[in-house]
């Protein structure tokens, strides 16, 4: 499932079970910058993703590592008030 936001300046990519960022690859030489917001990154660096990038000419920023918590459970660090 992929989805999509579109914005003056640029584009939010939203996928599920399959890669979001498959679209842009080709424009990573063009980016001015490129900013990956995921759940999770390959496990080893040799995929697709990481070689585009080290070409990349512009600023790349990760933010990854972000907990998915339910926020119905005893054990969620988030406490409804």
């Amino acid at each position: 499932m992929l989805e999509f936001i579109n914005g003056c300046e640029g584009k939010i990519v939203f996928s599920h079970n399959e890669y979001g960022y498959q679209e842009v690859l080709e424009d990573f030489m063009n980016a001015e910058w490129i900013y990956i917001l995921t759940y999770s990154l390959p496990k080893n660096n040799q995929n697709e993703l990481f070689e585009r990038l080290k070409s990349a000419i512009g600023e790349v920023r990760f933010y990854s590592g972000i907990p998915s918590y339910n926020y119905n459970s005893d054990k969620s660090p988030v406490k409804k008030s």
